[in-house]
């Protein structure tokens, strides 16, 4: 299906960008992104419980959730494992 150049020319243009997301994701940006899930999970949430907003509650604790575990995966992913 793919020629041989082909398939080298998309994996060296992946490797590019997975190469700059890795210079641009840095702890700094890391704490940031877990900082604004431990808002969501913690302000956003109750504030919502409080209004008597259950679903957006429910989908704020969600996203809290995601951008924690999210914020610290991609760093280990970009710092640890991919080298």
């Amino acid at each position: 299906m793919y020629m041989e150049g082909e398939k080298s020319l998309g994996r060296k243009i992946s490797m590019q960008i997975i190469e700059e997301f890795k210079a641009i994701y840095s702890i700094q940006l890391m704490f940031l992104v877990v900082g604004i899930g431990f808002v969501l999970l913690y302000y956003d949430s109750s504030e919502l419980l409080g209004k008597k907003l259950l679903r957006e509650c429910k989908v704020a604790k969600f996203l809290g959730k995601v951008y924690i575990y999210g914020g610290l995966l991609v760093y280990l992913a970009l710092k640890v494992v991919i080298k």
